[in-house]
C-alpha cells in the first residue's frame, strides 16, 4: 500500500510540475518545466484541509462511464463528481486524469479528452507518458483557474473521451481521478477516485 500511494505520488507530482507551464499554454517539455517560473502567477488560496482523521478533503468519483470505446469512434462520456467535505472553501482545484492500460502500449497522441469548464466551454485535456507507464492529463487551460466548492458543496465535470483509429484494441484500462489543489506554484493532492475500468475496442476472448 505505501509504495502505491508513494508511486502515485510521483506521478501526480510530475503532473503538478506541468502545471504552471500547461496553464501558460507553453509545451509541456522537460525545458520547458524547468522554466514554469515564468508562467502566470496565480493568487494563494486558504488549503483544502481534510475533515478529522480523513485522508482527503473532497471525495471524488467517476460516474457513468461506458464500458468500452471504439478505436476511431465518437466521444464517449462520463462525469467526475466533487463534493467538498472540509469546513472551509475549496478552489483551484484541477482534477487529473490518470489511465493505466494493461498492455502499457496506449500513447498520449492515441487519447483525445475534453471536459467542460464551469463557464460551459470544452477544454483539450493533454497527456502526459510517465515512467511507470501511466497517461497523465490535467484539467487546465489558460484563463481556467479551477474549480471552486463551498463547504458542502459539489461540482460535477461533465467529460468525453475517445480513442484514435488504429489504437490497440482489446486493451483494458484503469482510469482514476486525482482531485488536485494549486497553490500558487505547487500544488496539494486533496482527493482519488476509486477506478473506473474499460476496455478499448472488443475484449479478446
Amino acid at each position: 500500500m505505501r509504495f502505491r500511494l508513494f508511486r502515485r505520488a510521483v506521478v501526480l507530482g510530475s503532473a503538478l510540475l506541468a502545471l504552471p507551464v500547461l496553464l501558460g499554454g507553453a509545451p509541456a517539455s522537460a525545458a520547458a518545466v524547468a522554466s514554469a517560473s515564468s508562467a502566470p502567477e496565480v493568487p494563494e488560496v486558504p488549503r483544502c484541509v481534510a475533515p478529522g482523521k480523513a485522508r482527503f478533503a473532497l471525495g471524488t468519483r467517476v460516474t457513468g462511464g461506458p464500458a468500452a470505446y471504439a478505436p476511431g469512434g465518437g466521444r464517449r462520456g462520463f462525469r467526475i463528481e466533487m463534493r467538498n467535505d472540509a469546513r472551509g472553501r475549496c478552489a483551484a482545484v484541477h482534477p487529473i486524469l490518470v489511465l493505466l492500460d494493461r498492455r502499457k502500449a496506449l500513447r498520449p497522441a492515441q487519447i483525445q479528452v475534453r471536459f467542460r469548464d464551469p463557464g460551459g466551454t470544452w477544454r483539450p485535456v493533454r497527456f502526459r507518458h510517465t515512467g511507470p507507464g501511466e497517461n497523465v492529463g490535467v484539467f487546465t487551460a489558460p484563463g481556467f483557474h479551477g474549480y471552486a466548492l463551498q463547504p458542502g458543496g459539489t461540482a460535477s465535470v461533465r467529460v468525453q473521451m475517445r480513442f484514435a483509429e488504429g489504437t490497440e484494441g482489446g486493451n483494458g484500462v484503469r482510469a482514476s481521478v486525482s482531485s488536485v489543489q494549486r497553490r500558487g506554484a505547487d500544488g496539494e493532492w486533496v482527493g482519488e477516485s476509486a477506478p473506473y475500468r474499460f476496455t478499448v475496442g472488443a475484449a479478446r476472448r
